[in-house]
């Protein structure tokens, strides 16, 4: 399961920012609904996986919050606080 969190942050990290060349992305497109699916899921994720995946998917929902909140992520912050305020 670390291997699997490492490649989702290691292609996230590649593959997330749309404004980069596809070449630059290492030809990995994300789709809209998997954008959407992920965002939706990693925080909750996050809080339940042991700490070496955990650390993998807290980076995973920096790169994503750098590039897509609060635009296109309005709904990270209410997830965090309602994760990290119960």
């Amino acid at each position: 399961r670390q291997a699997a969190a490492v490649f989702f942050k290691n292609t996230v990290k590649a593959a997330w920012d749309e404004s980069k060349d596809l070449e630059d992305r290492k030809g990995v497109v994300i789709s809209p609904q998997d954008r959407n699916t992920i965002k939706t899921n990693l925080v909750e994720l996050m809080c339940t996986v042991p700490p070496r995946i955990q650390s993998q998917i807290s980076e995973a929902i920096s790169i994503i919050a750098a590039i897509d909140y609060p635009d296109n992520w309005n709904g990270l912050l209410p997830a965090l606080i309602a994760k990290f305020g119960s």
